[in-house]
């Protein structure tokens, strides 16, 4: 009974631990709904687990899945793994970005403020080896990823496009181009020669060949 009891403990242990990372990350890669989805889950299976490491008052019901996830940040930048480091900072910039979309301005601000908090923390816990771990400029980052969110062919849909360059300050982007049903324009479809003689404007039928 007591080894049951202790292999049941494990699974138990194991299954939190992996809805605990899938949480983080679900939340990292902008799908937040998800994230809250299985907090919320986690919450009701494990209400009596701390779920922030060395914090013995963390239960779920204490913790906002905000507060959660900048916890694991914390842990990342502490681990001072460069790719992951970045990886994370990607994430909460594209979260940003979206943010702005939807016309939540505090929570952009916040994740600005954030990411270069995050940003500072792990250089200057690399101080002296920038050249060789360090991570790119915050604005430089932002670009790509504003780059890529503003792409028409592989980025966001056109009007989130134009919500964002809007929010930005950024040039409009011209409208998607139709094609044109008038001939003679550059989107009409080509002119298939028929060697027939025109009847337009007349009654007769075409001259049998």
């Amino acid at each position: 009974m007591e080894e049951d009891a202790e292999n049941r403990e494990h699974i138990s242990r194991a299954h939190r631990n992996f809805l605990r990372l899938a949480i983080y990350f679900l939340y990292a890669h902008n799908r937040v709904p998800d994230s809250a989805e299985w907090y919320k889950y986690l919450g009701e299976h494990y209400p009596d687990k701390t779920i922030i490491d060395d914090d013995p008052n963390s239960f779920p019901r204490n913790v906002t899945l905000d507060r959660y996830v900048m916890a694991n940040v914390q842990v990342d930048i502490n681990e001072t793994d460069r790719n992951k480091v970045q990886s994370t900072l990607e994430a909460f910039i594209t979260r940003a970005y979206h943010s702005l979309i939807l016309g939540e301005d505090d929570q952009y601000a916040g994740l600005r403020m954030m990411v270069r908090k995050v940003w500072q923390s792990y250089m200057s816990q690399v101080e002296g080896s920038e050249v060789r771990i360090g991570l790119p400029p915050v604005e430089e980052t932002e670009k790509v990823i504003r780059d890529r969110m503003l792409d028409p062919e592989q980025g966001l849909p056109y009007e989130y496009r134009v919500v964002l360059r809007l929010k930005l300050g950024l040039p409009a982007e011209p409208p998607p181009a139709e094609p044109s049903t008038v001939p003679g324009t550059t989107n009409a479809p080509p002119t298939v020669s028929t060697n027939v003689p025109s009847t337009r404007g007349t009654n007769a039928p075409a001259p049998r060949p």
